[in-house]
């Protein structure tokens, strides 16, 4: 079972990766600075915040304006990952739809009962949409059991970053999973984004 999770935790993040920017290099930062700092936008993720200890940093421009950063959650086997990006102009919804149209597409990939929204962000970003996710056993195209999934995509108010959130978890610990993107949204300074 130990390496069926390992398995896992890698394809997991490189089949989200991939999804998050199909079309663009990435680059992993590697011995990133505690805290790694985004380029542009400002915002510190320490290797240790809250419970949540950071795992591997992307880059997917040379700029580091477009970066995801990953935490492992507390005693819980998962994977929880924060992307930061220019939005370009484009629409809140748009970015959603990418991001919910990328885990559709896998087989056994299906929208969960009607959850209560996730609000990650202060009420002064008001686009902030999510989804919940089951994927069945095998939809990352490798053996492990069923999978709950979360998206999450807020847009910061003057349309110049968006922040997305994608997290997974084994089904039969779902329950546990609920709260653990608040916890990690609340233990980050997101000042720098939102001019406070």
């Amino acid at each position: 079972m130990t390496s069926i999770l390992h398995r896992f935790a890698a394809a997991m993040l490189a089949a989200f990766l991939a999804a998050a920017a199909p079309a663009l290099a990435q680059t992993e930062v590697r011995d990133a600075p505690d805290p790694y700092v985004h380029r542009e936008a400002g915002i510190a993720f320490p290797q240790q915040v809250g419970a949540f200890r950071r795992g591997k940093i992307y880059e997917y421009d040379a700029q580091g304006a477009d970066a995801s950063v990953g935490y492992k959650p507390p005693e819980q086997f998962g994977e929880m990952t924060v992307y930061v990006y220019p939005a370009h102009g484009a629409p809140c919804r748009r970015w959603f739809d990418g991001a919910d149209r990328a885990t559709m597409g896998r087989k056994g990939a299906a929208h969960a009962a009607e959850a209560a929204p996730m609000r990650l962000l202060p009420e002064s970003v008001p686009d902030q949409l999510s989804a919940r996710y089951t994927l069945a056993a095998g939809a990352l195209g490798f053996d492990h059991p069923e999978l709950a999934s979360f998206t999450w995509v807020g847009c910061i108010p003057g349309g110049k970053w968006v922040v997305k959130y994608r997290g997974s978890f084994l089904a039969a610990e779902a329950a546990r999973a609920d709260g653990l993107a608040e916890q990690l949204f609340a233990a980050i300074d997101w000042s720098p984004l939102l001019g406070k």
